[in-house]
């Protein structure tokens, strides 16, 4: 039928008179609107089909087992998460708790629905099944499911698009809307309708005047403001010359005929400007009138100082941060983002709970004296399971007389009871902080300090950078204790007189320790350097976390006199494996952890590359376990400086990207990427010259870095190749943020095609590798397995 009406209207318009006036052809025009109009109205009636959209209330879990978190067979799976997604979705689950595990927040889910719809309301999981999902359970979860009843729910309004007539440009475009009627279950569609109408005749337009332009920005903002102006006089008049005054008390500019001036301005007080672009007459006058002209003017306006951005304290917060402590207020809670005044004392303890999550708290300098100085915390309500997890927080260019410590905030009841269950690690991981950062921290203990800075229980992706810890303490100057892991610890100074060891990696995992100094110094307490091993016992608590993978490179590590006693050692892997202390039997009887087997499983670690002085090569380094890799150590007053031959060189060149692998591997972990080279990717390179497939001749350090973004960050400078041939052969990077292929680019000097460990797959010559071969390029190529063939 509607195909039928189109035709006859394109009939009418055929058979009507070509030979009518203009006002007709006017008129025929607005009527040809007007079908078209309806004819797309009737069309959308006649296309318009029964669409329908509904949605449950939730998503019905499929359960065919019984599910507990008692053992790890009925604990874990697909099944656990679609059933924790139903029990958020009902409201008895927080969301974000879709785990895949069956933990306490799941059994007390699970108890309240139990007790809500009349299950069983008491007892135990193994006595009457409270806190379990066993047939009783599935079978009610199944009738609330069958309870459910569709929805009806309208959808988004479709927007459609149609051309103009011949003759015509612009555009029709037409909107149609649903409604859900009383009583339906899916929505239906109501008519298109006109809702925009732009078509005009095609008339090309006029060639635009050349006249005088004067443009401005930013145009508004906080004093003191900087305006781009950019000023043009269009054709000019030789009557005149041309100015630019800005509105304030500076000298005007010149503008000279047939010229584009741009320069910036910048306005120093806050007030309403008026920048004008000025003709002044200097021979005839213009149609009898002498004088100045404007040809254009623009309004700058400058507003006060800003107000402080959102989350930054407040005068009220900075004055109780700064107030003295008292015997009623004794801790300051800091909530919001701060730089201290210079040179201050502040004598309260100062806390960093999650609402001050995504936060700096800056020091500038000044001092925490409080015994406990400052403290990053999060918060655990054992009655209720619910997490406030601190994150995200900077703390900096702070001097304190205490300690610092980044702690989890729950009792040690709540520790000793999670570390008798096999998850202990990922609870306390999970209530710990996460992503902090101690950025240029001095620490001066006063007498009595014992720890100078202590990442407590679970804490995870920590960096210490660019600090020093000094003075006389009774514990150790760095702790990272167990549970703990993925710290960063680089660039820092540790010179502290201490009956222990300078830092103590106590069942903490996947750490980088990298470009630190450690001036072992005082008067008979020179008692060794890195101790990685795993505590055991203490307090009863069993130690899960085994001391693996952690990294200790390039460090300096100097003897100030003779070392104190005979185990001193500058890095001790396993330092408890053959002497436990005495209390490693309080965590007996259970089959997890430390409580199974006291050795500290200090494996997969690395020591590579550290500088030692004043000590005897046999006490650089102890291991304790075959499985560590110790390499490249060196005691610079015993060791002669290597001698610069191809072989030293190629040696070198592997070392460098080593410590690059590892520097990119902890960029990955906090960014959740690796540093991406400019798209479509190019190569970066640490030489100069040129190519069209890359950018060269970039630093060493910072976002210009070959690197960029790795240094000073994750390794103190990026290194470069030690024989650089020819312009475009140097160390070379590439990386889309997933993968990355770091190449030293014909520079291989010792190495042979057949013994070069790492040649670059798609130049070794190797066929049947998946990469296009060519000629063996003597290049050294470390990558992921998606940059193979790069």
């Amino acid at each position: 039928m509607f195909r039928r009406l189109i035709v006859g209207l394109s009939i009418v318009v055929l058979v009507s008179p070509v030979f009518v006036s203009a006002q007709s052809v006017a008129d025929l025009w607005a009527q040809i609107t007007e079908l078209m109009n309806r004819v797309g109205a009737l069309n959308a009636q006649a296309a318009a089909a029964a669409a329908s959209s509904s949605s449950t209330v939730n998503q019905c879990p499929v359960l065919n087992r019984t599910l507990n978190y008692a053992a790890r067979s009925s604990s874990r799976g697909a099944d656990v998460k679609d059933l924790q997604r139903w029990l958020i979705g009902e409201g008895y689950l927080a969301a974000g708790n879709d785990t895949g595990f069956y933990g306490l927040l799941t059994v007390e889910a699970v108890k309240k629905f139990q007790c809500k719809e009349g299950v069983v309301c008491g007892g135990t999981f193994s006595s009457s099944g409270y806190g379990s999902v066993g047939p009783a359970t599935r079978a009610a979860i199944a009738r609330v499911c069958s309870a459910i009843v569709p929805q009806c729910v309208p959808l988004p309004a479709e927007t459609r698009t149609l051309s103009c007539p011949v003759g015509m440009i612009g555009a029709i475009t037409e909107t149609r809307t649903s409604m859900c009627a009383p009583g339906a279950t899916s929505p239906t569609w109501g008519e298109w309708t006109v809702s925009s109408n732009t078509c005009v005749k095609d008339v090309p337009p006029p060639p635009p005047p050349v006249t005088p332009t004067l443009t401005a920005a930013p145009t508004s903002g906080s004093e003191p403001l900087t305006t781009i102006f950019t000023a043009n006089v269009g054709t000019p008049n030789s009557n005149y010359r041309y100015q630019l005054t800005f509105g304030d008390d500076s000298s005007p500019v010149e503008v000279k005929p047939n010229e584009t001036v741009t320069l910036p301005h910048t306005y120093s007080k806050a007030g309403t400007y008026i920048a004008q672009l000025i003709g002044t007459s200097i021979g005839a006058c213009d149609e009898g009138k002498c004088g100045d002209m404007v040809l254009l003017s623009v309004k700058i306006v400058v507003n006060g100082t800003p107000p402080p951005p959102p989350g930054t304290c407040s005068a009220a917060k900075i004055a109780e941060i700064l107030a003295p402590a008292t015997a009623t207020s004794t801790t300051v809670n800091v909530n919001c983002s701060v730089t201290l005044p210079a040179n201050q004392t502040i004598t309260k303890d100062v806390r960093l709970y999650p609402e001050a999550n995504g936060k700096t708290f800056d020091c500038n300098g000044s001092t925490l004296s409080n015994r406990w100085s400052l403290s990053v915390r999060s918060r655990y309500d054992a009655a209720t399971g619910a997490i406030q997890k601190a994150r995200d927080i900077t703390v900096k260019n702070c001097r304190a007389t205490g300690t610092v410590q980044v702690a989890a905030g729950i009792s040690g009841d709540v520790t000793l009871q999670s570390s008798r269950t096999a998850g202990h690690t990922a609870f306390m991981r999970s209530v710990a902080p996460t992503n902090i950062t101690l950025d240029n921290i001095t620490i001066a203990p006063a007498p009595g300090v014992s720890n100078g800075i202590y990442f407590q229980v679970g804490t995870t992706y920590v960096t210490l950078k660019n600090s020093t810890i000094g003075g006389n303490l009774t514990g150790v100057p760095l702790y990272l204790d167990a549970e703990s892991g993925n710290h960063t610890i680089i660039n820092n100074t540790f010179s502290a007189i201490s009956p222990r060891e300078q830092l103590s990696v106590d069942g903490s995992s996947d750490n980088i320790i990298r470009g630190n100094t450690f001036n072992f110094r005082g008067g008979a307490l020179r008692n060794g350097g890195v101790m990685i091993y795993r505590n055991c016992g203490e307090n009863s608590v069993i130690r899960h976390n085994e001391p693996r993978r952690n990294i200790i490179e390039n460090n300096t590590l100097n003897y100030i006199g003779n070392k104190n006693t005979s185990d001193a050692y500058g890095v001790w892997i396993g330092q408890r494996n053959v002497n436990p202390p005495g209390y490693c039997g309080q965590d007996a009887g259970y089959p997890y952890g430390s409580s199974v087997d006291n050795h500290d499983f200090a494996r997969d670690n690395i020591v590579r590359n550290n500088v030692f002085s004043k000590v005897s090569t046999s006490f650089m380094v102890k291991n304790d376990d075959t499985n560590n890799t110790v390499t490249g150590n060196r005691d610079v007053n015993e060791v002669p400086p290597p001698v610069d031959t191809p072989q030293t060189r190629d040696a070198q060149r592997v070392s460098d990207f080593q410590s690059l692998e590892t520097a990119l591997t902890a960029y990955r972990a906090q960014h959740g990427e690796y540093p991406r080279t400019s798209a479509p990717q190019y190569w970066h390179a640490a030489c100069s010259g040129t190519a069209t497939w890359g950018l060269w001749s970039r630093g060493t350090s910072g976002a210009n870095g070959w690197v960029p973004g790795l240094a000073p960050g994750f390794i103190s400078v990026l290194p470069t190749d030690p024989k650089p041939n020819g312009a475009n052969n140097c160390y070379l990077y590439r990386s889309n943020g997933t993968d990355y292929m770091l190449l030293a680019h014909k520079t291989i000097e010792y190495f042979t095609q057949a013994t070069n460990p790492k040649p670059r797959p798609a130049n070794d010559g190797i066929a049947g590798d998946g990469c296009t071969e060519n000629p063996y390029q003597n290049s050294y190529a470390v990558y992921t397995p998606g940059a193979k063939c790069w």
